[in-house]
């Protein structure tokens, strides 16, 4: 069956050997002179299928790899990978070629892409993390963690100090900035209220261990105040702020993109400038994590469990809750967990792998995991 080109080809060099004028022929159908002769003298050739196009394969590839190379490049890198502890690359088949007298093996894209088609290159397997496995929390979902981590002390340009409480829910990458002027409980206690109110409650809160006891046991204000709403803390190990890289990388964006990149003309100033901050962190700033989206924009339909608006207590009065308390440690030279205070002792065994302690406040135990499973009870006296 014919196309409409080839029969448009077949009535223009009809109408010309009816000696219709070519220049009418042409401008009937809006085709060049040098078209209509093109047709015209393909059918004087005699060609049967002189209306046909001409195929666009091209008749020769000079460039084109020779069988018995292909062949010879196949058999070089067959050969290297039944080698053991041969190398079998690009340079390694070239090498294999001219130690048996080819010298005009062709470039190395060319041989790269003949052993990828010969189905010869593999994909490397996965292999499993090696290393002491951690007991990192989850944070699938909004509220399963967050990070909190005191940033300062800074100083302003008028000479005044200042602290910065910064908490980030994991999954959400959404941040709560308290800038503050000491890092006493009185002024730690309101921010997590604030924080609360706004991200919502988490399951884990997670810290480093800035907390300090005054003596063995002494569960402070900050730590009453999350098992009375529920939370639990978390004490990530010594030494290894990475444990914390969500907020230590907004630390880091606070800084840079923040901080250093204002002159602030009083305390006041700082704290309006911050609420700005933080506000252009939900709603403005689109991170990878998220897929390309905002803090505000993910996790959109998730129902969040928020502290009370109107929530009020008195941290000083309050007695120690039922709940948890938790650390990460590894365990060192000398054997022990260092917790609240105190110091358990565990076995040898455990060497370089990490350990969480829990405080259970209802039963005045202490209970040490590895791996989920536990290993060790101890009593513990709290005040």
């Amino acid at each position: 069956m014919n196309t409409t080109e080839e029969l448009e080809r077949k009535q223009a060099v009809s109408r010309y050997l009816s000696r219709e004028s070519p220049k009418a022929i042409c401008a009937s159908i809006g085709r060049p002179k040098k078209w209509l002769y093109k047709w015209v003298a393909r059918f004087r050739s005699g060609d049967a299928d002189w209306f046909v196009d001409d195929p666009r394969t091209p008749k020769s590839m000079p460039t084109k790899t020779p069988p018995e190379m292909v062949a010879q490049i196949v058999a070089a890198r067959q050969t290297l990978e039944a080698t053991r502890y041969a190398a079998c690359g690009v340079f390694a088949v070239r090498q294999k070629l001219s130690d048996v007298g080819i010298a005009d093996a062709p470039a190395d894209a060319t041989i790269s892409r003949i052993i990828k088609g010969a189905g010869l290159v593999r994909k490397a397997e996965k292999r499993a993390k090696i290393g002491t496995p951690y007991p990192a929390p989850s944070a699938e979902t909004p509220n399963d963690l967050h990070q909190l981590d005191m940033w300062g002390p800074r100083y302003l340009g008028t000479g005044k100090v200042c602290y910065v409480l910064n908490v980030i829910d994991v999954a959400r990458r959404g941040p709560i900035i308290s800038v503050i002027k000491s890092k006493s409980h009185d002024a730690l206690i309101p921010c997590l209220v604030r924080c609360w109110q706004t991200l919502g409650l988490p399951k884990v809160l997670q810290m480093d261990n800035f907390i300090q006891t005054t003596h063995p046991g002494c569960i402070c204000r900050m730590l009453r105040l999350c098992l009375y709403v529920g939370v639990e803390p978390l004490m990530v190990p010594f030494s290894e702020p990475w444990r914390q890289g969500v907020v230590e990388k907004f630390n880091d964006f606070f800084d840079k993109n923040f901080f250093r990149a204002h002159q602030f003309t009083s305390f006041a100033d700082l704290q309006e400038r911050a609420v700005t901050f933080e506000e252009h962190c939900w709603h403005s700033r689109r991170l990878s994590a998220l897929s390309g989206k905002t803090p505000s924009q993910a996790f959109q339909n998730t129902e969040l469990h928020l502290l009370p608006a109107d929530f009020a207590v008195d941290p000083t009065k309050l007695h120690i809750p039922e709940g948890r308390i938790s650390c990460i440690r590894m365990i060192r030279s000398n054997h022990q967990v260092s917790f609240l205070g105190y110091k358990f002792p565990v076995s040898e065994c455990y060497y370089r792998e990490y350990v969480t302690a829990t405080l259970f406040t209802a039963e005045s135990l202490v209970r040490l995991y590895h791996q989920d499973q536990q290993i060790a009870e101890f009593k513990f006296s709290m005040c």
